[in-house]
Formats: C-alpha cells, structure tokens, sequence
C-alpha cells in the first residue's frame, strides 16, 4: 500500500496543471482512461470532473481528445440543460483553466513531450492520495466493523499495485549485458518421472501449470506428491556448492481437503511410506501404534524384502515416521482455505492475491526462506469461495477460473520466482466419459479457457477397475508433444506412479493395454489379481514392486 509519510499532499496548483496534462497529452491521457473516474474527485473539484467526463464521452465516440473551443460548447450545452451542474465562480474558473490549459505560448506546452513524465508522476500521486482517502472511509463505520476484511485489503491492494505502475516504462533492453549468462531456464525435476516427461524435464521458476481431472482421480495425490517431492529437494539444498542459505519452502494451498484429517495423513503417508490404514488407525496412542525396526508389518516386509535378505537394517513406521515428520516441518507449508482452520477461521475469500499475501508473510516470518514450489488444489473451489465473500452469483464464476491462470503467474510464480501449479476439476460432461476417453483441458469445468495462460496443461483420465488412468499433456510451450502415459493410483500409499514399461494407450481407442502385446489373458488376469490384493492389503506379490 502507499505511504502517504512519505510526501506532501497534491497542491491545487499542482492539481490543476496535472489535469491540464491528462486533458491534452495523449500519452497521460491514456494512462487516466484506465483508473481515473469522475468519481475520484471531491465536491470542492467538480470542474475537473465535468470536464474529464466530456473528454471521456468524446473520446468514446471519435476516438481522440478534443479541442478547447470543442470541451467550451459541450459543456455550455450541459449549462443550458442544468444551471446548477456549476456555480458562477466555477464558470469562471473553468473558462480560465481551459485557456491555460490550451495556451500554445507556455513553453513546454502541456501536450509536448517533456511533460509526460511529470504528469504521470502527478496522476499517480493524485490517485494515491484518493485510494488512501477511500480506505479510511471503508473502516471508519462509526460502531460497524467490515464484514471481509482480507478480501477488502486485497481489492484495495490491487487497485494500489496498478496505481504504482502509472509512468513505468514497460519496455526493457532485449539483450542487456551478461544476459547470456543467466543459464536460460533453469528446469528442476519434480521427482515424478511421468511428469517430468510429459514437460520436458521437469518445471522451472516463473512458470505456471494445470493439472485437470475428473472427481476422484490423482489430482490432490499428485499436488501432494510435487510439494513433499520439493521439501527432500530443498532438504538436499544445503549440501550444493552454490546454496544461497535460504531454506527453501513447499506450499500446498487448499481449498477443500482439511489439513488436520487429510492433508497432514495424506503427506506423511507419500513422504514415510506408511499405509494410510496404519495412520488412520493410530487413534490417542499415536505413533506408538504403528511398526518398528524390530516388528515390521507384513506389507512391510513384502514391500522391502530385497534389504532385509541383503541384510539391511529397515525402519519401521515410527522410525520413518519421525524423520519424515521432522523433514516436513521444516520445509513443508499448508495454507488452509477451508474456513475450518480455528487460526484462520475467514480465509479463502480473497483469490490468488491472498495467496500471495499469505505467503509473503510465511517468507517475511521464516526470514531466511524462499518458494519452491505452489500448489493449489483446487481453482474451482477457491473461485467460488472468493465469489460467496463479495457477493456475487456464479455467473461470474467463469471469468474468475480463466483468469486465474495469469494472475497466479504475476502474483505467484514471478513474484516468488517459484513453479505454481494450479489443480482444477473437468466438467461435468468429461466426468461422465469412461477410461478409454481422451480428455482435453478445454473440457475444464466452469471455462474452456483455463488454460489459456498456463505453460503446461496436464490432463487425468477416469480410473479403470485396476486404478490404472492415462494422464496426457495438452498444452505446452517449451517441448515438444508426447503420447499420454499410463498411471497407477496407489492410494493407500497417497502414490501415483508411470507405468510406462508395462502399459500403454492404444491411440486408436484410447484403451489402455500390456506394453508386451503377445501377453496372454491368463498373465493379465495374475496382473489384474495382485492389484486386487494390493488394494485389499492381503498377502501381497512382491512382484508388484518390481
């Protein structure tokens, strides 16, 4: 926000030669469109909001700003039709502003060049001074409180961003000195194979990208999986020779699944290993109720078989537990935009700005701290509870959802110089089309343009009988296209893994099939039958994890 300390108040002189500015250099003047309104100026200012309105509507119509003797006839024909619009003495005044302002002798005139600059600076300080006022006047409601504060600070937040970019040169110099030794895009695997091929390698700071799916499928699994997959990275940091010192930070923002009952299980169950079941179970003894070195479970023992022959010591549920807990939290973060959160009972109303805001305030606290990664789960959701906070029906829903995309880009990865990923549903239209269906993410739900500022757009298909899915990239910008891979949704484990060299998509019918063609029904079904067991948590083939 601004910081009115800082400076004197516009000066009415001051004020007037702006309005000269904005009135007869084009330059300024289509700065002004943009964020000056009539409304803006007070009681004591009613002559520059007559004629900025005239200005305005002849614009509107020709497409360029009007002469002197122009702005003097239409606003004598305003008089004719309303005597009061202005008293004498502002007749007076107004005539003699307009003289000034239309004066060819002043040396630089007001339409030149020179006084571009200057007017920018000036129209950004008046609309400062008028935001600030706007402000006290929203709080100040004598012995009423403001229902939404966080989404009230963020509009006002936003209007003040826009405000200090009035005079910025947007240009900049294509090959500025050293450039070439940035190291281009600085790609980071996510630590999920099948993403990382499906994007070219993996995400880089600055970019933005979608994930869609129908209800149900792994698309929270996956969000989850990125964020803890980024906490063992940032964990590693430390012991590369070029480590800044900042403790790099996972944030997972969610909309829906509760942090105490699933986001927390869900995390430590993919960063442990841990069957969901084991920690779902655990009741008031807690930890104490799950495994240790010396008394593994059974699908432990299935699940690391190999080490225990070999000899190697295997941690328990509790051993893991611990440290996996301890890695979480300290690079992990859960903002929860539930309303359930009892520390932040009025979040999730305020879009991606409160995202922004929110995480700003993790980094100023942290101190030593950075963004690794953003993810949102989910767009749909998040548009909606912003929509209920001001009021508005779901109308309005679609423009939000496809411009969530951008602003997650400006206020989220380029400000953080962070990867975001962005989770969203498909419509309901998608979400009735079985398996073999090639989804696209123009089949978002609520927008077909979600995607439309996203570098990446990942799409997950409906989940088989044996939890198998295809996941496809549909759009993408700095790689090339790829066939869709073949997923497994391991959800006791909170896992979602390629299957790459066991199955495919046959892209004539979209079914998903053995790699080896020549395999026989009775192997399919051996197949089909140790998933069933998996799912079950019986006596497992060790086979399965191979």
């Amino acid at each position: 926000m601004v910081n009115m300390k800082k400076r004197n108040v516009l000066s009415p002189h001051d004020k007037e030669r702006m309005m000269s500015v904005v009135i007869r250099n084009f330059a300024v003047f289509e700065v002004a469109i943009e964020e000056l309104k009539t409304e803006h100026f007070d009681a004591t200012e009613a002559v520059y909001a007559l004629i900025w309105g005239v200005v305005i509507n002849f614009y509107a119509d020709y497409a360029a700003l009007p002469e002197r003797d122009l702005i003097f006839a239409e606003v004598q024909s305003l008089l004719d039709q309303d005597e009061d619009i202005l008293n004498n003495t502002e007749q007076e005044d107004l005539e003699a502003w307009l003289d000034e302002a239309y004066d060819e002798t002043i040396s630089p005139p007001y339409h030149s060049e020179k006084y571009t600059k200057w007017g920018c600076t000036q129209l950004r300080r008046f609309l400062e001074e008028r935001l600030v006022l706007e402000i006290q006047q929203t709080v100040s409601t004598g012995n009423r409180v403001v229902v939404d504060l966080p989404s009230m600070l963020g509009q006002h937040q936003q209007a003040s961003d826009r405000i200090a970019q009035i005079g910025i040169s947007g240009s900049a110099e294509m090959f500025p000195e050293d450039w070439d030794k940035s190291g281009g895009i600085h790609i980071k695997p996510t630590g999920l194979t099948f993403v990382d091929e499906l994007i070219g390698g993996g995400h880089a700071p600055g970019e933005c990208y979608g994930l869609l799916g129908p209800f149900g499928s792994c698309k929270t699994t996956t969000g989850i999986m990125l964020a803890v997959n980024a906490c063992k990275q940032a964990a590693e940091e430390k012991d590369e020779p070029d480590w800044d010192g900042k403790r790099s930070l996972a944030f997972f923002v969610t909309y829906e699944a509760r942090l105490d009952n699933e986001i927390r299980l869900r995390s430590l169950s993919y960063a442990a290993q841990i069957l969901r079941s084991s920690l779902e179970s655990m009741g008031e003894a807690g930890l104490a109720t799950l495994s240790t070195t010396n008394k593994l479970k059974k699908y432990e023992k299935i699940k690391y078989k190999k080490d225990l022959i070999e000899g190697y010591e295997v941690l328990g549920e509790q051993e893991r537990a611990k440290q996996a807990m301890q890695l979480l939290n300290r690079h992990f973060r859960v903002l929860d935009m539930t309303g359930y959160d009892e520390n932040a009972r009025g979040a999730g109303s305020g879009f991606v700005s409160e995202i922004a805001r929110r995480i700003s305030w993790e980094i100023r606290k942290e101190k030593d701290a950075k963004v690794a990664i953003v993810c949102v789960d989910y767009v749909g959701a998040m548009a909606k509870r912003h929509l209920a906070s001001i009021g508005k029906d779901e109308n309005y829903l679609r423009h939000l959802i496809t411009g969530a995309g951008l602003q997650a880009r400006n206020q989220l990865a380029d400000q953080f110089n962070a990867p975001v990923w962005l989770l969203h549903q498909l419509s309901g239209e998608a979400n009735a089309k079985g398996p073999h269906a090639k989804l696209h993410h123009t089949s978002s739900a609520e927008s077909k343009s979600f995607a439309e500022n996203l570098d990446f757009a990942l799409v997950v298909g409906q989940l088989n009988d044996a939890n198998l899915c295809q996941i496809s990239c549909t759009k993408h910008r700095r790689t090339a296209g790829h066939v869709p891979i073949v997923l497994k949704l391991t959800g006791e484990f909170n896992r979602a893994d390629g299957m790459q060299k066991k199955y495919q998509v046959n892209q004539a019918n979209g079914q998903i099939e053995s790699v080896a063609l020549e395999q026989s029904v009775t192997s399919k079904k051996k197949a089909e039958k140790v998933l069933e067991g998996y799912n079950n948590n019986d006596a497992l083939d060790p086979s399965f994890y191979e």
